[in-house]
């Protein structure tokens, strides 16, 4: 019978306690306003956003050019044919890729709390848009293009001249 009594007891003063704190967040919160108030998390809110600035991707054309120069050497046709298709891409392109900054929860499996799983933490994830490009990104869209094409072409050419070379002797 002791050990029922120790539980009630000890159930009651939780109880207790849990609701004097709760009562004194309630008057620390009207004395104070919102500066000391406790701030409330809504676990199964996915849509937290840190900035609603777009970021751009960042694209090394450069090194692009160095993959299509290797890729047209090493394989002249079919790959002079893919760098002229990725060419032809980028000219009718009118989309770009571009990100946006979001926190998304983190959770653990925990059987304690009535959805299963305990919120740890916030984790930063990078969240693709596509965008109508501007008449800036269309320039770069086009140099790309124009490079994907003169790499190809003049991969083309010199690999027939050279075959042909052969073929004459």
């Amino acid at each position: 019978m002791s050990f029922i009594n120790n539980l009630a007891k000890g159930f009651v003063r939780s109880v207790v306690n849990q609701v004097g704190r709760d009562g004194g967040k309630v008057i620390s919160n009207k004395v104070y306003g919102n500066s000391h108030s406790t701030p409330i998390k809504i676990a199964g809110s996915n849509n937290i956003y840190t900035s609603d600035n777009l970021i751009e991707e960042k694209e090394c054309v450069y090194i692009k050019f160095f993959w299509a120069i290797l890729l047209s050497t090493l394989i002249p046709l079919i790959g002079s044919l893919i760098v002229i298709y990725r060419g032809y891409v980028n000219i009718k392109k009118n989309k770009t890729s571009m990100y946006k900054i979001e926190k998304q929860p983190v959770y653990s499996i925990d059987r304690r709390h009535t959805t299963g799983k305990r919120l740890n933490g916030y984790r930063e994830i990078k969240v693709p848009f596509y965008i109508e490009i501007d008449e800036k990104q269309k320039a770069k869209n086009k140099f790309k293009s124009i490079g994907y094409f003169v790499i190809s072409f003049s991969i083309l050419i010199i690999y027939i001249i050279s075959q042909n070379k052969y073929f004459n002797n």
